[in-house]
């Protein structure tokens, strides 16, 4: 009986060792399929982007930010699009990153956000209506001030000013068909956190110490423990 307590007290340090060293593995294998997932799907996501996707200014916004933590979250994403008809340009400035920019109906906004806020989105409208109003106000005055002093110019001067006036009419009109149907969609994707090599490196430590702050009470009982018992003999 003796015998088995001693063989007991000698192996658990190592099966605590085994068990804590199978978490570490465990854990590892599981965040790192978890991060290739994620770029996977991040990967589809940039995909769907179209070259020629039409956007708009900063009059109205819609700005949505979304975590992918697997495929399905990127599924979700993708079938959103699909559904409400949308048509983005897609930039990836870093492989865990993602920024689409398109347009939506200024109708449309409230559901778009409302739907957004359903699929666990962080979701806002942004009305700028009147920074593109200045900047109708400052069409309208550098065209005053050219149609003032237009007679006064040579031929070659006219001619090029009057190109700047139709320019400036043309921003004018569009700037008020941007404020009066369209929105610009930002949308931010993020792939969702994951463990990085400090993370693992400080898992390792945590585990370690929990071995030794469990390991070493046995070992001690084992070792004087032992030498007790034979003193006893």
């Amino acid at each position: 009986m003796e015998g088995k307590k001693a063989l007991i007290l000698a192996v658990t340090p190592f099966v605590i060792f085994i068990v804590l060293g199978s978490i570490f593995v465990g854990t590892y294998y599981r965040e790192t399929s978890l991060a290739r997932e994620q770029v996977s799907a991040m990967d589809e996501l940039e995909r769907v982007g179209e070259e020629n996707a039409a956007w708009y200014g900063l009059c109205n916004m819609v700005d949505i930010y979304v975590t992918v933590r697997d495929r399905e979250d990127a599924a979700r994403l993708e079938e959103f699009l699909r559904e409400e008809k949308i048509r983005i340009a897609v930039s990836r400035p870093r492989e865990r990153i993602i920024r689409m920019t398109g347009r939506v109906a200024l109708k449309d906004v409230d559901r778009i956000v409302e739907k957004s806020g359903e699929n666990g989105w962080v979701a806002a409208y942004h009305n700028n209506s009147d920074f593109c109003a200045k900047r109708i106000l400052r069409f309208e005055r550098e065209n005053r001030i050219i149609s003032a002093h237009l007679d006064e110019l040579s031929p070659e001067s006219r001619e090029i000013l009057t190109g700047v006036m139709e320019r400036n009419r043309g921003s004018i009109e569009g700037i008020e068909n941007e404020t009066r149907l369209w929105a610009e969609l930002d949308i931010m994707v993020r792939a969702g956190p994951s463990y990085t090599p400090g993370s693992f490196h400080d898992l390792s430590g945590f585990l370690a110490t929990w071995g030794v702050v469990l390991g070493t009470p046995f070992l001690l009982w084992w070792v004087f423990g032992g030498k007790q018992e034979e003193e006893k003999k």
